[in-house]
């Protein structure tokens, strides 16, 4: 039977308005597909929420180009009595990394750069001994050798007489040319979020254009995604949820908070590992542009090339064959590629993105919720299973 038959979105009227009443923070704010098994999928999240085990999350699965999960649980703001909505804006994190990725290659299908360049051809603040050799590519992919573990180095600079637009992303990445690398470029694997942000800055200067500006004419705006922005968005702070954090007190069963609604970042200027705002509609508009091999609703963004450069499993090549037998992902370029195909990543809010080519599915689990037991995988599995079933 045809999967579009069988996973048709039910318009829910939401119960009655006192079940609503009695279960508001776990009902669905959008209709939720009709497949029995994807009902049971979202169960997964939905039996942690009634728990009070993890604070809230949107569910969001499209198959073959059709919405088949749609659905909101827990509290954008508890305090307020705010339920989460399915458009609620959420802070994407390092799901950001996947979009500057994407900026990169667009400027190399520009050939106005390539990903095997060395960066410092570009910031010349790393044409020096310790950083000449790492190429954009090896940042992309967490290879470039730093083992350095923050944004930038902190404090950030005071802005002062000759610098007055200080601190910004182009002079505190200069001051992690300082940095030297830990390892030797190309010879292993370690997440780095300082890397990305001297990405950031390269697209910054190859372009001409501050980060934000780059990412809403080429990307954003191509897509239609109209919710989606670099920093939290003036005038529409109540439209974010609160970050929750696990309890900092052992005996107690209430959620921190790590960020509100309106919380700027540590960092106040558009940096390129995380800081992200998006909804589930607009980051799935992204990820349906790669799923379509660079082409969305008529417009293409990326080259076929493009995605499967992407999409290609990178540090596979620094494992020996014996290690590989123990892994199953690898790092693409904003990705983790996994062997059947598919490729995800996570943020450290909570947010848990995937792509599934050979089933054409994008699915999302976009929690705003730190630290919590996120059954992201056991979702996963359960919407792979009742896309499998109705084959």
């Amino acid at each position: 039977m045809n999967i579009r038959a069988l996973l048709q979105i039910r318009k829910m009227a939401c119960y009655s308005a006192v079940f609503f009443l009695a279960c508001s923070q776990y009902c669905t704010t959008e209709p939720v597909a009709g497949n029995e098994l994807l009902s049971e999928a979202v169960d997964v999240y939905r039996s942690r929420i009634k728990q009070g085990k993890l604070p809230n999350v949107i569910l969001y699965v499209v198959h073959e180009g059709e919405i088949v999960v749609s659905e909101a649980l827990g509290w954008r703001d508890k305090a307020a009595q705010a339920e989460m909505q399915t458009d609620t804006l959420l802070r994407m994190a390092s799901n950001t990394k996947a979009v500057v990725a994407t900026a990169v290659l667009i400027l190399q299908q520009r050939r106005l750069l390539s990903i095997e360049d060395r960066v410092s051809k570009y910031l010349p603040a790393f044409d020096n001994e310790a950083h000449r050799e790492i190429t954009i590519k090896q940042m992309l992919s967490h290879t470039s050798g730093w083992r350095f573990q923050s944004l930038f180095v902190f404090p950030l600079q005071e802005p002062d007489e000759d610098f007055p637009r200080r601190p910004n992303l182009q002079s505190e990445v200069n001051r992690l040319a300082k940095i030297v690398p830990s390892i030797e470029p190309g010879v292993s694997y370690s997440y780095n979020n300082a890397a990305y942000n001297t990405i950031g800055a390269l697209v910054e200067k190859v372009s001409g254009e501050s980060l934000e500006q780059f990412l809403i004419s080429n990307i954003y705006e191509p897509l239609g995604m109209v919710d989606s922005s670099n920093h939290p968005p003036v005038g529409r702070i109540e439209e974010m949820s609160v970050v929750y954090g696990v309890s900092t007190k052992n005996d107690s069963d209430e959620w921190s908070i790590r960020f509100k609604r309106e919380a700027r970042m540590r960092v106040p200027f558009v940096r390129a590992s995380g800081g992200m705002v998006s909804t589930a509609e607009d980051y799935a508009k992204f990820c349906q542009m790669l799923l379509g091999q660079g082409k969305y609703q008529g417009s293409r963004i990326l080259s076929r090339r493009s995605v499967q450069q992407a999409t290609f499993p990178v540090t596979k090549e620094i494992y020996s064959a014996a290690e590989r037998l123990d892994r199953t992902s690898y790092y693409g370029l904003g990705w983790k590629v996994h062997d059947d195909a598919s490729y995800s990543h996570t943020g450290s809010e909570g947010t848990f993105v995937w792509i599934d080519p050979s089933r054409k599915v994008v699915g999302m689990a976009l929690s705003q919720s730190a630290g919590f037991d996120n059954p992201r995988e056991e979702f996963r599995r359960a919407v792979t299973k009742a896309i499998d079933s109705a084959k």
